[in-house]
C-alpha cells in the first residue's frame, strides 16, 4: 500500500526511517497540529506516532504518505477507514510555509482520484473542526458536501464530508455475462443439484494452493463464479474476508444461506461477473475462480484478466482452474474422444458426453497456447500450471509487483 503518487508540483511517498525529525517537527507546529487528532501533542508522542507508520506499511493496513515539493518536506497525507466515518477518511495537513499557494486543492485532489481509481472507493470522506473554515472553504470548493456534525463534549464540533464518485455510465459495448452463463444457472432445480454435478471439488487443494503462494490468514479473496459456495464457503473459515461474486442469483442465494447457516460474518455476497464486479476498498491479495473464465470469448477473458489485476495488489495472486485445451487444432477430435468416453452417465450426478459436446459447441474454452499469453499480457507470472488430462488446467499466478505503475 501507500504507492508513490505525483501531481502537478507535489510527490507523495512512503516514510523512511530518515525522516524522523521533519516529521517531529512538523507536527510541533502548533498551527499544524491544532487541527490534527487531539491537537499538539509532546514531542515523544510525536516520535512515538512517527515509528507507528511502519507497522501500518508492513500489515498493509491503509495508506499514510510524507508530502514533498521538491526536495522540501512540506506535508503529511493519509488515507484509511475510520469508524467515525463508517467508510475511507482523508486526513493532511501541510505546512504554514505553503499555504495560500494552492498546494491544499492539489493534494487533496490527488487523495481523492487515489481512492476513486486505485481503491475504487464509491465516497471519499473528511472530517473538519468547525472552527477551521479555511478547510472546509476548499473541501467544499473541491465537491465535498456536510452530512452530519458530531457534537464534542472537551471541544468544538466536527463536521463530516463527503464526496462520491461520479456515476459511470455503463458503456453498451459491454457483454451480457449472464446470457453467456446459461439459463440453467437460473434454474431453482439445476442451482439445488449443482454440488452433486459438479462432483464435491475439494476445496483444500485451492486454499493450501494459496497458503503456498503467501495467501496468510488476515487476506482479502475475491471468488468469481463463486456458484453455490464450494470454494468461498471453507475459504472464510481461513481468510479475514472473502467477497463471493456470482452473475446467477440463484446460487448467491444458496450461498448466502450456507454461510448464514455456519454463522460466516465475514462472507460476501456479490451479484456481478467478471466484467461488472466494481470493488470497493483496498486492493485484495487473491483471487479464486474455477470453471468460470470459459464463458467469457477470448477477446473478453483478456479484459477480465486485466481487470482481476486491478483488484489486486501488487503481488497478489490469481489461482484459476478452467476447461482449457493442451493439445493443437489436429489433436482434438482423438482427445474429445477419450474425453467423452470418461463421462458420466447419469446427468444427475455428473458432466454427461453430451454436456461435454454443448460446452465444445456453445463456450469459449481456449487453448493453453492462447490463454497463457493473456495472463502475461495482464501483468502475471505463472508461478504453477498443472493438467489434468488434456482438458482441464489449473494455474497459480502472481501480479508482478511493479504492474500498479504500468497499468491505467
Amino acid at each position: 500500500m501507500s504507492p508513490t503518487l505525483r501531481s502537478d508540483r507535489l510527490l507523495l511517498t512512503r516514510y523512511t526511517e530518515a525522516d524522523e525529525e521533519r516529521f517531529v517537527a512538523f507536527f510541533a507546529d502548533e498551527r499544524v497540529s491544532r487541527w490534527m487528532g487531539d491537537g499538539p501533542q509532546p514531542e515523544a508522542a510525536d516520535r512515538s506516532l512517527f515509528w507507528r507508520i511502519f507497522p501500518i506499511y508492513e500489515q498493509r493496513r491503509f495508506d499514510v504518505w510524507a508530502v514533498w515539493w521538491g526536495d522540501r518536506y512540506v506535508g503529511h497525507a493519509e488515507l484509511k477507514p475510520t469508524e467515525t466515518v463508517n467508510g475511507h477518511e482523508l486526513i493532511y495537513a501541510l505546512s504554514p510555509e505553503v499555504w495560500g499557494q494552492g498546494l491544499g486543492t492539489e493534494l487533496t485532489e490527488t487523495l481523492v482520484q487515489y481512492g476513486f481509481e486505485q481503491l475504487r472507493l464509491t465516497e471519499v470522506h473528511a472530517t473538519v473542526a468547525a472552527p477551521n473554515t479555511a478547510s472546509l472553504a476548499l473541501l467544499g470548493k473541491l465537491g465535498f458536501v456536510p452530512v452530519r456534525d458530531i457534537a464534542n463534549a472537551a471541544g468544538p464540533t466536527t463536521r463530516v464530508l463527503t464526496r462520491s464518485r461520479p456515476a459511470r455510465p455503463e458503456p453498451q459495448w459491454r457483454l451480457e455475462e449472464l446470457a453467456h452463463a446459461g439459463p440453467e444457472h437460473l434454474d431453482p432445480e439445476f442451482v439445488a443439484g449443482f454440488d452433486r454435478k459438479q462432483g464435491h471439488p475439494d476445496p483444500a487443494v485451492e486454499i493450501s494452493a494459496l497458503r503456498a503462494a503467501g495467501v496468510g490468514p488476515a487476506a482479502t479473496v475475491v471468488d468469481f463464479g463463486a456458484g453455490t459456495g464450494q470454494f468461498a464457503i471453507p475459504a472464510a473459515r481461513e481468510f479475514a474476508r472473502v467477497i463471493a461474486v456470482d452473475v446467477a442469483e440463484p446460487m448467491l442465494e444458496r450461498l448466502q444461506e450456507r454461510a448464514s447457516g455456519e454463522g460466516l460474518t465475514n462472507l460476501e455476497c456479490v451479484p456481478a461477473g467478471f466484467l461488472s464486479y466494481e470493488h470497493a476498498g483496498s486492493p485484495v491479495d487473491a483471487v479464486f475462480t474455477r470453471h468460470a473464465l470459459h464463458q467469457l470469448p477470448d477477446f473478453w477473458k483478456t479484459i477480465a484478466l486485466q481487470r482481476i489485476a486491478g483488484l489486486l495488489r501488487p503481488g497478489g495472486v490469481l489461482r484459476l482452474r478452467d476447461l482449457i485445451y493442451d493439445f493443437l487444432p489436429a489433436e482434438a477430435e482423438p482427445v474429445f474422444r477419450s474425453w467423452f468416453d470418461g463421462a458420466a452417465t447419469d446427468p444427475a450426478q455428473g458432466y454427461t458426453a453430451e454436456d461435454y459436446a454443448t460446452h465444445i459447441r456453445t463456450e469459449h474454452s481456449t487453448f493453453r497456447w492462447l490463454f497463457e499469453p493473456m495472463l502475461t499480457q495482464a501483468g502475471f507470472e505463472i508461478l504453477t500450471a498443472e493438467y489434468e488430462g488434456r482438458c482441464f488446467g489449473s494455474y497459480t499466478c502472481r501480479l508482478h509487483p511493479g504492474w500498479a505503475a504500468n497499468r491505467s
